[in-house]
């Protein structure tokens, strides 16, 4: 009977395929991430347990979510206070304006990035809410403190994006992701977006009567549930949430029945949510302004300015502001300042400032 023997060469040849397919298996984050052409067909494993089904909210997983590719994935970058580091994965920077400023200058609202890294440190244990989470700035800003991140997104494209940084950031198993819209009531809407808006955030969502209202084209027809705040909570499994909510105009009716409420299902310290166009009744969909901000004073916060951080006095709220964070008064506390502004210069989009 003959041996079967192997060569000193065929052992070693055998040994670094072996190397090679393990490092493959294991090393994710590559200079090919980085340039944008990451086969993101790879899945990570979903979280192994979520809590009970919800018949509204619309949990979608790796496997569910759409093939994109990247204009690129760079390194934000936040010097603000406490600088923070992570991978984010942008569209064309010519049809989305946080993908520009991201690109162009590493960052996007640093100013609202810094609160939330300061907010989740300070409640490791909490779960980071990003309602309007558009392609994941936030939510990868809670994710590089490993807190548990719950990002609620309409639009499934953009669902794609945060699962892709996600998955270079080594972050998938803190993230879920709720394809839904939120507002105070749960019913189909429609996806609507003015033709040559390039403001990535800038869809809302109408109903079907007033879809057919509009007298402009639409970008896109997607068909969508909105849920509320209260399913969300939910599906909520630590003591405490922290909440970002930027959805065009409908925050008031997201958060109102929250603040109205005498017993809450999460304690929520910080709230940090877009202004402007609550301010301006966007949609009239913010009509009881004044009960509103009743209700943030009545359920114990207290706003602050999200530039400088300061107090804002009631007369100072109903100013043209583009965000507010609201801090409860049992909170543990941020970094803030104890100066109200005087005067402050916003700038927008295209060069435009308003001095408020």
């Amino acid at each position: 009977m003959s041996s079967f023997k192997l060569t000193k060469y065929q052992i070693n040849t055998t040994l670094l395929v072996f190397t090679f397919v393990f490092l493959g298996l294991n090393l994710i984050t590559t200079e090919r991430d980085i340039q944008g052409n990451y086969d993101f067909q790879i899945r990570i494993i979903s979280p192994k347990k979520y809590l009970r089904a919800h018949k509204f909210v619309n949990i979608v997983k790796d496997d569910d979510l759409p093939i994109i590719q990247p204009y690129i994935c760079i390194r934000a970058l936040n010097k603000v206070l406490d600088p923070i580091k992570y991978l984010l994965c942008v569209k064309n920077v010519k049809e989305d304006i946080i993908s520009k400023g991201l690109v162009e200058e590493g960052k996007f609202e640093e100013e609202i990035v810094s609160i939330v890294s300061d907010c989740v440190k300070i409640y490791p244990q909490a779960t980071f809410i990003d309602i309007g989470a558009n392609i994941g700035l936030m939510s990868m800003a809670a994710l590089a403190n490993n807190n548990k991140v719950i990002a609620i997104e309409p639009m499934i494209n953009n669902i794609a994006y945060i699962s892709a940084s996600a998955k270079l950031n080594r972050k998938s198993h803190l993230i879920r992701y709720f394809n839904n819209a939120i507002s105070n009531t749960r019913m189909r809407l429609y996806a609507w977006e003015e033709k040559q808006s390039k403001n990535g955030g800038g869809t809302i969502f109408l109903t079907k009567e007033e879809l057919d209202a509009k007298t402009t084209s639409i970008v896109d027809t997607v068909e969508i549930s909105s849920i509320i705040l209260e399913d969300v909570l939910d599906q909520v499994d630590t003591e405490e949430a922290i909440i970002k909510i930027d959805v065009e105009g409908f925050e008031c009716k997201v958060l109102y029945d929250y603040l109205a409420s005498e017993e809450k299902k999460v304690y929520i310290p910080y709230i940090v949510m877009e202004w402007l166009l609550v301010l301006r009744n966007e949609g009239n969909n913010c009509p009881n302004l004044p009960l509103v901000i009743q209700a943030f004073y009545d359920s114990g916060y207290e706003p602050f300015d999200t530039f400088k951080r300061g107090p804002l006095s009631k007369d100072r709220v109903l100013k043209y502001w583009n965000n507010i964070l609201w801090v409860h008064r049992t909170a543990r506390k941020i970094p803030l300042s104890e100066t109200p502004l005087d005067k402050f210069t916003i700038y927008f989009a295209n060069n435009v400032t308003m001095v408020i």
